[in-house]
């Protein structure tokens, strides 16, 4: 009987840490942009690549509170970016930032605009 006790404790134990050290890795905040767009005509996909790459080297790297930015794309030629920061706030101070970023710009002018469509959500877990 003592062992079973001792068993029990051990695996409720266990699952108490394991329980608290989850919510503490799950804990971390995220604000994240998803926006789906196409390009304007003429403009290619390395093209495209080489202006993001150009984005990730520049301002953005530095800005506070950024976490990440990727890029994907379908059959269609649909785009889909998903970029994250840790706070609203700081990703607000981006598009800011981003007036000012030359690398933004040229990045910009390849966006067909009036397909754009944009959702921002926090991360849950």
């Amino acid at each position: 009987m003592k062992i079973l006790g001792l068993i029990l404790f051990t695996f409720f134990a266990f699952s108490i840490l394991c329980n608290a050290q989850t919510k503490k890795v799950n804990s971390k905040l995220e604000y994240i942009e998803i926006a789906k767009f196409k390009l304007k005509e003429g403009f290619t996909t390395e093209q495209f690549i080489d202006a993001e790459k150009a984005v990730r080297n520049g301002l953005i790297k530095s800005q506070k509170g950024f976490i990440s930015r990727e890029l994907s794309t379908d059959k269609d030629g649909n785009w889909l970016m998903d970029m994250r920061f840790d706070t609203k706030a700081n990703m607000d101070a981006w598009f800011e930032a981003l007036k000012q970023d030359p690398t933004m710009k040229i990045l910009g002018s390849m966006i067909d605009f009036p397909t754009v469509r944009m959702e921002f959500f926090n991360k849950q877990i």
